[in-house]
């Protein structure tokens, strides 16, 4: 047979699997996160006319010279391009800016999808709604803290979660003292010689007290002491006073303290008699500018932060760009629940496509590389949106008229090898 025969007997056949590729992009274009795909032609046989030579003195090599018999499809390939990120509003949809896939679990075996279109079920387990697959999770976030289950990579979410409070054991301070200030000696100086400071801290059983503090500046150059007043009620706290917190005098640093040990003081509220609690005072790293200061200005200093709070429960989570997903206590405080796992591979246009936008593992795709967003190539996770599918309506309608004309021109070859037979 001729190729020209060849050609007019197969040309309709990938004509129309071009025409059917085009279809199932537009029948995707409204649904998150799919791909496009784009349907590639090859030679059925090829018949080589003239085989290559070798160079000669005078004229340089040539290839072989081939006339292929008859058109086929191969797989249609996967595009490259992501889609478009819109909001949604809901804090559990997710999105990817990058590469990379989440994993998800359906009990046997693991799938990879870009469709972030999360919830989470009767048993407090983030997944696809839409499957019941389950979102897997990457490092131990959350599980000092009882959100997640050590030994298990789901990702449990369990609004309403009571967490006990947490005594403060350690309150970090930064900020400028004023260099200029005057020296006084008393232990409880006049207002007018002081910088006054408000330290929160909480019990045991989660009780809120405000410790009153000053600054003052001693009689050596560059040192300061903060002298404590307990708040009222039945409290004991025998130290007041922290001693020697030095500064640079060439940068204006925190230099620490002549007695490091002054850094902790040890207060019993009346609420817990039977339990002291020794609480440490921060105030930067050595030689860094990262806590207090000593400059000439404004009086600057203030609480940074301290890590004890109230009692609370679960109320909302968010997702950051990291992946991690944050809970916020009915108490105010943010505690980490777990890491989203996000995939990557050698090659994505090789995974082998199932249902609903899901994708597993093939020979040409490489073993997954497991971890986490924004590391190892991986991209950023956007929360509260989803993305869109990739397709064009323009280019595939472009595609379905160009396969339909290419249909119609071979199936006129077809009628008229068949006349001539």
């Amino acid at each position: 047979m001729s190729f020209t025969s060849s050609a007019g007997i197969t040309g309709p056949q990938a004509g129309q699997d071009m025409f059917g590729v085009g279809g199932i992009n537009q029948v995707d274009v409204d649904r998150s996160a799919r791909r496009s795909e784009r349907a590639t032609f090859s030679d059925l046989l090829n018949e080589t006319i003239l085989r290559a030579s070798q160079p000669a003195p005078r004229v340089s090599q040539t290839g072989d010279l081939q006339a292929g018999q008859g058109s086929g499809t191969d797989r249609p390939s996967t595009s490259i391009p992501k889609g478009k990120i819109v909001s949604t509003g809901n804090p559990l949809h997710m999105a990817i800016e990058g590469e990379g896939s989440f994993v998800l679990s359906d009990g046997q075996r693991n799938l990879y999808t870009r469709t972030g279109l999360f919830a989470v079920d009767a048993n407090f387990n983030l997944v696809d709604p839409a499957t019941g697959y389950l979102v897997k999770r990457v490092g131990s976030e959350g599980e000092t803290d009882g959100f997640q289950t050590p030994g298990s990579s789901n990702i449990r979410i369990p609004y309403g979660m009571a967490m006990p409070a947490k005594a403060t054991s350690e309150v970090a301070i930064s900020g400028n003292l004023r260099a200029n200030t005057a020296y006084f000696e008393k232990s409880a100086p006049p207002p007018e010689a002081s910088s006054s400071i408000d330290i929160t801290v909480y019990d045991s059983q989660g009780g809120k007290h405000v410790l009153s503090g000053a600054f003052v500046r001693t009689d050596v150059p560059h040192k300061w002491d903060l002298v404590l007043k307990p708040p009222t009620g039945e409290i004991a706290m025998p130290k007041r006073r922290i001693n020697g917190i030095s500064f640079d005098p060439d940068n204006g640093s925190f230099k620490g303290l002549t007695d490091p040990d002054s850094a902790y003081f040890t207060i019993t509220f009346g609420n817990d008699v039977s339990n002291p609690q020794t609480i440490r005072m921060n105030f930067g790293t050595p030689g860094r500018l990262d806590g207090l200061t000593e400059f000439a200005g404004n009086f600057t200093a203030a609480v940074k932060n301290q890590d004890g709070y109230g009692p609370g429960r679960l109320s909302s989570v968010s997702v950051n760009d990291e992946g991690t997903v944050v809970g916020v206590l009915s108490s105010g405080i943010k505690k980490k629940i777990a890491a989203v796992q996000i995939a990557t591979f050698r090659d994505t246009s090789a995974l082998e496509r199932l249902e609903n936008g899901y994708y597993i593992t093939s020979a040409g795709s490489a073993l997954p590389v497991a971890g986490r967003a924004t590391a190892n190539g991986a991209g950023a996770v956007r929360s509260g949106m989803l993305e869109k599918s990739d397709s064009d309506v323009a280019s595939d309608f472009a595609n379905m008229t160009q396969s339909l004309n290419r249909y119609h021109t071979n199936d006129i070859l077809r009628e008229l090898v068949n006349f001539t037979r």
